[in-house]
């Protein structure tokens, strides 16, 4: 099994940059710690959408906002 580097991907034509980017955090929450990987999941599931909102300058939909307040409801003990 051949794997695929980083400066590899970027020579490929049609990888896109969120394909890499989601290899990369796949490949690094594979050498970190059950606690911090699912503390680093669970504020990227909080982070993306916001980052989307502040990008597109539109406020979220409620799906989004929904979504957001369950992911944060299940961080809080």
């Amino acid at each position: 099994m051949k794997v695929l580097h980083v400066e590899q991907a970027a020579r490929m034509p049609g990888v896109s940059s969120s394909f890499l980017a989601s290899w990369l955090q796949a490949d690094a929450l594979a050498c970190t710690e059950v606690s911090t990987s699912s503390f680093l999941t669970g504020a990227y599931c909080i982070f993306l959408p916001l980052s989307a909102c502040l990008r597109l300058k539109q406020p979220p939909g409620t799906r989004v906002v929904v979504a957001t307040l369950m992911v944060l409801a299940g961080t809080v003990p």
